[in-house]
């Protein structure tokens, strides 16, 4: 998705939520499982993007240097995403 250019890391996070004075903050975390091909379908990304995708995805079957456990499931590539769960109050 090229609007999204990058996802904040979880001390960015926390320093955001102080920043707006939320109190009690936190935090859970959980993993949204994804297909590969309804992601690219959803995404629409540049023509040729896909497929340099699939290849990352690829290459990161049996090694998860993605941070994601990409894995292969009935021929589809599934894959984690990771989630982070922020609470707190005014």
């Amino acid at each position: 998705d090229p609007s999204h250019a990058r996802a904040l890391t979880v001390p960015e996070l926390k320093n955001l939520a102080r920043e707006t004075g939320l109190k009690n903050i936190s935090f859970d975390f959980c993993g949204l499982e994804r297909d590969l091909e309804n992601q690219l379908t959803g995404s629409f990304p540049p023509p040729g993007n896909a497929e340099i995708i699939r290849r990352i995805f690829e290459e990161d079957l049996g090694s998860d240097k993605l941070g994601v456990r990409s894995r292969r499931e009935n021929g589809l590539i599934r894959y984690t995403y990771p989630v982070v769960l922020m609470a707190g109050y005014l």
